[in-house]
């Protein structure tokens, strides 16, 4: 009767060879969550893109780890809207779909937070653009920046691309760990 070998190994390359890692990535790091509430108005029938900066200043080492959407009710005519990362302070755009593209706020079935018990059908998912693999991405490195050249803080904001025919309320919680 054959026996096989048990693989016993660190899934971290650096904790394998003997050589020092970041907490996050061993035994843990502080997280930190944010919550922001707006009320979406009607758009005033222009082709605009709107754009609503939810968190200010974020710093680029945090590592996202969650990102929920949650609507009171269906904001008609929000069919096509993106999760990204703008410079800080009013700044432009880095990437305007880093972490969501498309998400459709006009269909709240399911979706809505009601006064009831927290179910996890209720969110959608902002982190629907963010492969399995860079889920351990710190913010700079979402949007292609490096050690060198990324920003003091990014503003996560959510970006209409289509008109809001019927307002309502948007409600986004972000976790993050600091990395």
């Amino acid at each position: 009767m054959a026996t096989s070998a048990i693989t016993d190994v660190y899934v971290s390359e650096l904790l394998e060879s003997g050589k020092l890692a970041e907490a996050p990535y061993v035994n843990g790091a502080r997280t930190i969550t944010v919550i922001e509430t707006e009320e979406l108005p009607i758009a005033d029938g222009s082709a605009n893109i709107d754009i609503y900066r939810f968190f200010k200043g974020l710093n680029p080492n945090l590592i996202i780890t969650q990102l929920k959407v949650y609507v009171d009710d269906a904001v008609a005519g929000a069919t096509d809207c993106d999760l990204g990362l703008y410079e800080q302070n009013g700044g432009v755009v880095v990437d305007v779909d880093a972490f969501a593209d498309g998400v459709d706020l006009s269909q709240a079935g399911g979706h809505v937070r009601g006064g009831g018990v927290i179910d996890t059908d209720e969110f959608l998912d902002g982190l629907k653009a963010v492969d399995i693999v860079n889920l351990t991405k710190k913010l700079y490195e979402h949007v292609g920046h490096t050690v060198k050249n990324y920003k003091q803080g990014y503003d996560l904001a959510l970006t209409i691309n289509s008109n809001v025919t019927t307002g309502g309320t948007v409600t986004i919680i972000a976790q993050f760990i600091e990395g």
